[in-house]
C-alpha cells in the first residue's frame, strides 16, 4: 500500500504541475495530456456491443534529453560565451550560472515521470474495458507485449504492463506479473522502426533533417529573428552578441525538458507564449517535413504496422465468429501492446489522414497556421498512443461462417484515449467505423517494404557504381602484385580510375577490404571454419552490447548521432580537413589566419587541379620554378660548351687540373628525337665557336657534411669560371624522358634568350611581390615568349643544352636575383633544377595512384585524361622536394604519431618515438619510378632491394629514430635530431591549430593520427601528409615494437589520465594545450557578400 501511495502521490504532483503550465505546448517534447481523458466505459455494454479486441501503439513515455541530439549540452557553452552580460540578479540571475541538470548515464533513458505515465494509463485502460481486458489471466496467447529494441521503449512496455497486471501476479507484496516483451533489433524492425529499414527514406529526408528548405527559411525568417532579439534583450546580451535562432531553440529544448522530467518551468520567465508559440511551430514544421504529410514517402512506409494491426483484427474476429480451429483460435490475442517512438505513431496517423491541414505547413504561413490540426503536443506527446478498439455489434448475430464481409464488427479509433473519427469513413454516432468500411480504405495488401524503399538504379549516384567497379578491378590487380614484385611501372599507374573513398585516408599497410589477401601479406594463415564461427558466435553475442570503448580503424563504422556521451571512440568528425591530401592542400592556405605562421616554411606548395583558379596558378608556379631553374643551372656553370654531366645520383666530380688545350672545336649534335608531345628539338648546327680556356677548380664531391653548405647559390661569375673537362671516352649515358646524350658527344644548343627572359620573369616577380604593379604595368611575359622559355628550360635542365653568348651583365643580373628569390621565397633551397612535381589522388592513401612527373603538359594532360568520372578535388600536385636528405644515397621519410584528445581546448600530444622508412633504390632524379621516390612501405616491401644499397639499410627499410640519432652523431651531427623533433612539433602545431575551428569537438573523442615528413638537405623538416588511422600492424620488427608501444601509451592518455592527471603517459609528452575558444554568437542576420571574382594578375603571364 505504501508503493501505491507514493505513485498516486507523484502522479498527482504531474498533473498539478501540468495544470500550471498547461497553457503552453513543446511538441514532441511536451507531457502527456492525462487531465480530461475521458472515464466512461469503452465497451458499450449499453448498446448491446461488446469489445472484442485492442491494438494499442504507444510512445515510450518521458525521457531524458539524449546528449547527442537534444542540444542541451550545448547551450552551456552558448551561455559561457555571454555569461558577462547576463544577468546577476533579479528572477533571471540562475540563468548566468545555468548548467545542464541531467546525468549523463540518464540520457535518453525513461525518466520516472514516464513511467507513471505508462502505468497511468494502463490503469486507465483497465478501468475502461474490464471485460476484455480485467478477466483474462496473463499469458502470451492472450496478450502480446512487443517493442522496439530501445531501452527507454522496452522500460515502457515493463511500465504499463506492471499497472495493467497488479495484484494479479505471484511475485511480491505487489504481487508482479512479469510479461514477455518481444523485441528485434533496431536495424531489422519492420514494425515499430520501419523508417531504419527504408534506405530511400534514409536518403532523401533523414539524412536532411534540419537541413529541409522551409525549416531552414523559418528559422532564417522574421519571427525567429524577432524571437531571437526578445531573448536576448530580456537576457541583457547586445546586439554584437545576440543569440542565435539554433541558441534560442537549445534553450527551449532545456525548458521543455526541465519541465518534464523535472517538473521545474524557471525558463518560462524567459519566453512569453508567443514566444512559445513560434518556437512549437518550428518544431512542427521539421516534424512534419521528417515523418508527418511533408512527404508522401513518410506514412507509406508505416504500412507494414498497419497490416499487422489489421491482421490482428482480422484473426479476432475469426476467432470470435467460429472461423479459427480451436488451436489457433487460443492464439489469438485479446490485446496487443506495442511500444515505439514518435516516429512511429506520426507515420501510422498519416497513413490514417487524422490530423491533416488542407493548406500545407510552410515558412511563410506561420499565421495562417495557429489553430493547424498538425500540432505535435497534440499528437504525439510522451507516452501518447493509438489505440484500435474492435467491437462486434450486436452481439450475438447470426453470420455467414463462408462470408468473408463481417457487417456486425465495427472499430472505434482512440488517440491518446480520445475518440477520433477516421478519414472517409461514415462514423456512428460513437465514432466507431463499420469494419467492412474500414477494409475498403485500407485493404491488407501485404505491402513489400523492400520494394517500396528500394533505390531504383536510375537514382542511385553514379559514383557509387563507379567506386564499387573500381575497387573490384584494383582488388584483381593487387593480388596480380604478389607475382610481379619488381615492376615499378605498375606502382607508377596504380589506383587511376579508382575513386573508391571508402578508406579515404585510411593508412594501413593492408587494405581490410581484402580478407585473401589481408593473411598472405601479414604472413598468418585464414581462420580455419571453426574459429571463424566461434567469432561470428562472440559477434553475435556482444552485438546489442553497450559499448563504452570503441576503437575502429574504420570511421564510416560510427554512427556519431547515436553515441552516448561517456563512450570513448577514436575518432573525430570532419578529419578530413587535414587527414586527405585535398583537406591539407586547401586548409593549410588559412594559417595565416589561426598563428604567426606561413604554410610555405613547412608544407610543400600544392595545388589542386580540377580547381580552375588552383591550376591556372599551378601552371603561373611551373612556370616561374622553370625560369628560376634556368637562372640556377646557368649560373652552376652546367651549361658551359664543353661540359657534360654525369648521372649519378648526386653530382659529384674529382678536382681537375686546367687543360691546356684553348683551340679544339666540336661540333653541337642534337639530342634523340623526343615524343610528339615535347617541344620541338633544335636542327644540328656547326660551330665555329672557340672554346674558352679552362680555368678554376671544380666544386668537392657532395657529402653529408657538406650538405647543408651547398644551400648557397655561388654567383654567376665564379660558377661560369670554374671549368674542366671530362674523360671524352666515357661511355656513359645521361638519360632524361626516353631522351640520352652520350658522354663525349656534342650536346644540343639552347636559345641564350632563355636566361634573359627568365631573369626578366623573375624580376617581374620580386616587383610584384614589392606591389610594384600598382605604380603602373610591368613588363610581364607573354605566352609565345613563355612558350620559348619552357621549351629551352627542358633543354638546358633537362638535356643539358648549351648556353653561350651572354656578358657579365647578364650574370650579375642572374646573380642578383637568386639572391633575392632566396630572400623572399621560404621554399628556395628545397628545389633542384627539374622542375619535379609529385601527382596524388586527393584521397587516397599507401601511396596508390602517386607519380612522379616533370614536364607541364604531361602532367595536365594525364589528370585530364584521369579525371573523368572522378569527384571534384581529386587530384592535387605538389611541389617535390628535389634535394632531399639522403642516408647511404638513399631517400627516407619519417612517420611521427601524435594524438588529439580535444579540438577545444586543443590537446595535443606528441610521441616522442618515431621510425624511418626508407627506399629500396637509391635516389636518382634521372628515374622517377616508386621503388626510387615512394619510401610507403605498401610499395618497399613488394619491390627487391637494390643489391648496391648500403648494407647498413636492413631489408625491412625500417629504422627507428634511435637508429637515425646514432646514424647523426657518427656524421658529426649530434644533438641535431632535437632540432628535427622541434621542427616536426612546430609543424604539426601549426596545421592543427589552422584547423581547429573546421572540426567538431567531442569530449570523449580522441584520435591518433600520422605524420610524414621529409627532409631537406639541411635537416629542415617538411610536412608531406597528415594520416588517420595510421598503420599500426606489426609488418617488421621496428613497427612490432614501436606500434605495441603507441597503442599501449595512447591507453595511458585517453584512460589512465582522465582519472589521475599525474599518470604515466608513457613516451607521449603534452605538446600543445591551447585555450578554450569561445564562438562569437551569429547574429541571425544575413552577411553574404556578393560580387565577381578578380583574377590575381601575375608577372609571368601576358
Amino acid at each position: 500500500m505504501h508503493l501505491q501511495s507514493l505513485l498516486a502521490f507523484l502522479v498527482l504532483a504531474a498533473q498539478l504541475c501540468e495544470v500550471a503550465v498547461g497553457a503552453r505546448s513543446f511538441g514532441t517534447k511536451d507531457i502527456y495530456p492525462s487531465m480530461g481523458v475521458p472515464k466512461t466505459s469503452l465497451e458499450l455494454n449499453d448498446e448491446n456491443c461488446v469489445a472484442v479486441h485492442l491494438d494499442l501503439v504507444s510512445r515510450h513515455g518521458t525521457r531524458y534529453p539524449s546528449m547527442s541530439s537534444d542540444h542541451v549540452e550545448a547551450l552551456a557553452d552558448t551561455l559561457a560565451a555571454v555569461r558577462s552580460f547576463l544577468p546577476v540578479s533579479g528572477d533571471l540571475s540562475w540563468v548566468a550560472s545555468w548548467q545542464s541538470p541531467f546525468l549523463d548515464g540518464d540520457a535518453g533513458q525513461l525518466a520516472i515521470r514516464g513511467q507513471l505515465e505508462l502505468y497511468d494509463i494502463a490503469k486507465r485502460f483497465l478501468a475502461r474495458l474490464p471485460t476484455l481486458l480485467g478477466s483474462q489471466y496473463y499469458a502470451p496467447a492472450n496478450f502480446t507485449f512487443m517493442s522496439s529494441g530501445k531501452p527507454r521503449s522496452l522500460q515502457s512496455a515493463n511500465a504499463f504492463a506492471y499497472g495493467l497486471f497488479e495484484n494479479s501476479g505471484p511475485l511480491g507484496n505487489a504481487h508482479f506479473q512479469p510479461v514477455a516483451v518481444s523485441s528485434r533489433d533496431t536495424d531489422h524492425d519492420p514494425l515499430m522502426r520501419f523508417f531504419d529499414m527504408c534506405p530511400l527514406y534514409q536518403r532523401d529526408i533523414k539524412q536532411q533533417k534540419g537541413k529541409f528548405p522551409e525549416v531552414v527559411k523559418f528559422k532564417r525568417g522574421p519571427e525567429m529573428l524577432r524571437l531571437a532579439a526578445r531573448v536576448s534583450k530580456k537576457l541583457n546580451v547586445p546586439p554584437s552578441h545576440q543569440f542565435t535562432t539554433d541558441a534560442v531553440m537549445d534553450m527551449f529544448y532545456a525548458y521543455a525538458f526541465e519541465r518534464a522530467v523535472l517538473n521545474n518551468t524557471r525558463w518560462a520567465a524567459v519566453f512569453t507564449d508567443e514566444d512559445v508559440e513560434v518556437l512549437e511551430y518550428a518544431v512542427d514544421l521539421r516534424k512534419y517535413y521528417l515523418a508527418g504529410y511533408g512527404h508522401t514517402l513518410n506514412w507509406q512506409i508505416s504500412c507494414p504496422l498497419l497490416d499487422s494491426i489489421l491482421e490482428a483484427m482480422e484473426d479476432a474476429i475469426k476467432a470470435a465468429v467460429g472461423r479459427l480451429d480451436e488451436g489457433k483460435a487460443r492464439r489469438a490475442p485479446k490485446a496487443v501492446f506495442r511500444f515505439g517512438h514518435a516516429e512511429t505513431l506520426l507515420p501510422l496517423m498519416g497513413y490514417l489522414g487524422v490530423f491533416h491541414d488542407d493548406e500545407p505547413l510552410r515558412a511563410d504561413n506561420f499565421d495562417r497556421m495557429r489553430n493547424r490540426q498538425f500540432r505535435t503536443a497534440k499528437m504525439v506527446p510522451f507516452s501518447s498512443n493509438i489505440g484500435f478498439m474492435l467491437y462486434q455489434c450486436p452481439q450475438g448475430a447470426a453470420v455467414d461462417p463462408n462470408s468473408d464481409v463481417f457487417p456486425y464488427f465495427s472499430v472505434k479509433l482512440l488517440i491518446n484515449e480520445r475518440a477520433v473519427p477516421i478519414p472517409g469513413c461514415a462514423a456512428s454516432p460513437d465514432g466507431s467505423c463499420r469494419y467492412d468500411r474500414l477494409r475498403q480504405l485500407f485493404p491488407m495488401k501485404k505491402c513489400d517494404l523492400k520494394r517500396m524503399c528500394h533505390i531504383r538504379r536510375s537514382d542511385t549516384d553514379y559514383k557509387n557504381r563507379e567506386n564499387r567497379a573500381a575497387m573490384l578491378h584494383e582488388r584483381g590487380e593487387r593480388l596480380q602484385e604478389l607475382d610481379s614484385r619488381d615492376d615499378p611501372r605498375y606502382y607508377k599507374d596504380e589506383g587511376y580510375g579508382d575513386d573508391d573513398d571508402d578508406d579515404d585516408d585510411l593508412d594501413d599497410d593492408i587494405n581490410p577490404d581484402d580478407p585473401e589477401l589481408c593473411p598472405k601479406l601479414m604472413g598468418y594463415e585464414p581462420m580455419t571454419k571453426a574459429e571463424d564461427e566461434e567469432w561470428r558466435m562472440l559477434s553475435r553475442a556482444v552485438r546489442n552490447a553497450y559499448p563504452h570503448f570503441t576503437w575502429t580503424m574504420m570511421k564510416e563504422d560510427i554512427d556519431f548521432k547515436m553515441l552516448k556521451k561517456d563512450q570513448h571512440i577514436n575518432h573525430f568528425r570532419e578529419g578530413h580537413a587535414f587527414t586527405t591530401k585535398v583537406g591539407l592542400c586547401v586548409n593549410l592556405r588559412q594559417i595565416a589566419w589561426s598563428c604567426r605562421r606561413n604554410g610555405d616554411e613547412f608544407f610543400p606548395r600544392c595545388y589542386l587541379l580540377s580547381s580552375r583558379d588552383d591550376r591556372d596558378e599551378f601552371v603561373d608556379n611551373y612556370r616561374l620554378t622553370a625560369a628560376i631553374a634556368i637562372i640556377k643551372s646557368f649560373c652552376s656553370g652546367r651549361n658551359k660548351p664543353d661540359e657534360v654531366w654525369p648521372t649519378s645520383p648526386r653530382p659529384q666530380f674529382r678536382p681537375t687540373p686546367p687543360s691546356s688545350d684553348t683551340s679544339s672545336g666540336s661540333s653541337a649534335s642534337s639530342a634523340n628525337t623526343s615524343p610528339s608531345s615535347s617541344p620541338p628539338t633544335p636542327r644540328r648546327q656547326k660551330s665555329s665557336t672557340r672554346r674558352r680556356p679552362v680555368t678554376g677548380v671544380r666544386r668537392s664531391p657532395v657529402t653529408p657534411s657538406r650538405q647543408s653548405a651547398m644551400r648557397r647559390t655561388p654567383s654567376c661569375k665564379q660558377a661560369r669560371g670554374s671549368r674542366s673537362s671530362l674523360n671524352s671516352s666515357s661511355s656513359t649515358s645521361l638519360r632524361s624522358n626516353g631522351s640520352s646524350v652520350s658522354l663525349g658527344q656534342a650536346r644540343p644548343r639552347a636559345d641564350a634568350r632563355a636566361v634573359r627572359l627568365a631573369i626578366q620573369a623573375c624580376e617581374v616577380h620580386l616587383q610584384e611581390r614589392e606591389h610594384h604593379d600598382l605604380d603602373g604595368p610591368l613588363m610581364v611575359l607573354q605566352d609565345h615568349q613563355w612558350h620559348l622559355l619552357i621549351t629551352q628550360f627542358y633543354l638546358i635542365c633537362h638535356k643539358q643544352g648549351i648556353v653561350d653568348g651572354l656578358d657579365e651583365e647578364v650574370e650579375q643580373r642572374a646573380t642578383d636575383v637568386l639572391e633575392k628569390l632566396k630572400e623572399v621565397m621560404p621554399q628556395h633551397s628545397m628545389d633542384g633544377l627539374r622542375n619535379i612535381w609529385i601527382v596524388k589522388p586527393g584521397a587516397k592513401s599507401r601511396g596508390r595512384g602517386i607519380v612522379c612527373m616533370d614536364r607541364l603538359d604531361n602532367i595536365l594532360a594525364l589528370v585530364e585524361g584521369r579525371t573523368a568520372g572522378l569527384k571534384e578535388g581529386k587530384w592535387v600536385v605538389q611541389k617535390y622536394i628535389e634535394r632531399p636528405m639522403l642516408i647511404h644515397r638513399t631517400k627516407f621519410d619519417i612517420r611521427q604519431w601524435f594524438l588529439v584528445t580535444d579540438w577545444n581546448p586543443l590537446t595535443l600530444w606528441f610521441y616522442k618515438s618515431s621510425y624511418l622508412r626508407f627506399c629500396g633504390r637509391m635516389f636518382t632524379l634521372q628515374n622517377l619510378s616508386a621503388g626510387v621516390h615512394l619510401a610507403n612501405n605498401a610499395i618497399q616491401r613488394r619491390l627487391s632491394v637494390d643489391v648496391n644499397r648500403s648494407a647498413d639499410i636492413p631489408d625491412s627499410n625500417m629504422w627507428s629514430s634511435d637508429e637515425f640519432k646514432d646514424y647523426l652523431e657518427r656524421i658529426g651531427k649530434k644533438g641535431a635530431w632535437e632540432d628535427i623533433y622541434k621542427g616536426m612539433k612546430e609543424a604539426t602545431i601549426g596545421t592543427l591549430v589552422s584547423m581547429q575551428d573546421i572540426l567538431e569537438c567531442r569530449k570523449r573523442s580522441f584520435e591518433l593520427f600520422g605524420a610524414d615528413f621529409m627532409l631537406t638537405e639541411d635537416m629542415r623538416p617538411w610536412l608531406i601528409e597528415i594520416n588517420c588511422s595510421p598503420a599500426l600492424s606489426a609488418t617488421t620488427t621496428v613497427t612490432g615494437r614501436l606500434c605495441a608501444a603507441v597503442i599501449e601509451d595512447t591507453m595511458k592518455v585517453v584512460l589512465d589520465r582522465r582519472h589521475n592527471s599525474k599518470a604515466n603517459t608513457g613516451d607521449f609528452e603534452l605538446a600543445y594545450k591551447r585555450s578554450t575558444i569561445s564562438k562569437p554568437p551569429y547574429m541571425g542576420a544575413s552577411m553574404a557578400v556578393s560580387g565577381q571574382h578578380i583574377k590575381r594578375p601575375t608577372c609571368w603571364r601576358g
